[in-house]
């Protein structure tokens, strides 16, 4: 592995916990403390992963969920109901594999009583993901395509796998403050070298100040005039 890899592997690793610390912007902190969600609601998280030849991987997730109140707060179940993957042909393997996911980590999530997450799902399993890379590069491995689509396929692979698990799901994303904010962080790395994660966010509320319509973020990492971007949108419905 290059230094210019190694650098941009351990700047990849450390983006989920730093998009963690960027809140959405929580209504615990100045807007209304009063939450009452619908009992039942559809849930859909959409991920883009912006390639490095410009390409992108699209991953589209819904799940139906249900509130229940538990204590002075609540507790929200979910159940996949579909999951889409849009990929380009060379990762055709990889995207079977993302479809076919069973998704046993997002739920149960509990819910304080302004609607603040207080734990969730645990993260994806590492090495799971890691299985289904291993799959996807034997299968790109032993594919009818030349020299150079193969490299850059095995490439996409290993960038894909570092960043599967970019963003665990914001702490107020269930009663967020609307409109846009940014912040930029400096990320100090091995050797001397500094790397920069950016996370922009905008929340669209609705009307009845309970569940917002959708929010997004996007984040950002560039190291040594490389740029990575991986963008993700949650929408509500009922």
């Amino acid at each position: 592995m290059s230094r210019q890899a190694y650098l941009a592997a351990g700047l990849a690793a450390l983006v989920p916990a730093i998009a963690a610390t960027l809140s959405v912007g929580a209504a615990a902190d100045t807007g209304p403390v009063r939450f009452a969600p619908p009992e039942r609601a559809i849930l859909t998280r959409t991920v883009w992963r912006y390639l490095s030849d410009g390409q992108q991987i699209v991953v589209t997730r819904r799940y139906a969920v249900e509130f229940a109140r538990a204590g002075e707060g609540y507790r929200l179940d979910g159940a996949l109901i579909e999951a889409l993957v849009d990929a380009p042909s060379d990762l055709a393997a990889f995207a079977e594999l993302e479809r076919r996911r069973p998704d046993t980590t997002t739920f149960p999530i509990v819910l304080d009583r302004t609607g603040r997450i207080l734990s969730d799902g645990r993260m994806p399993d590492p090495a799971t993901r890691e299985q289904g890379a291993a799959l996807a590069r034997k299968t790109i491995g032993g594919a009818a395509i030349d020299a150079q689509t193969r490299t850059q396929a095995l490439g996409q692979i290993a960038m894909l796998s570092t960043q599967s698990a970019i963003s665990p799901v914001p702490g107020d994303l269930f009663q967020p403050l609307a409109g846009e904010r940014r912040e930029t962080r400096k990320v100090a790395l091995p050797g001397g070298a500094e790397g920069e994660v950016e996370v922009a966010l905008r929340v669209d509320v609705a009307d009845d100040g309970n569940l917002p319509q959708q929010v997004e973020r996007v984040v950002t990492t560039r190291l040594a005039g490389t740029t990575k971007v991986s963008r993700e949108v949650w929408a509500f419905s009922r």
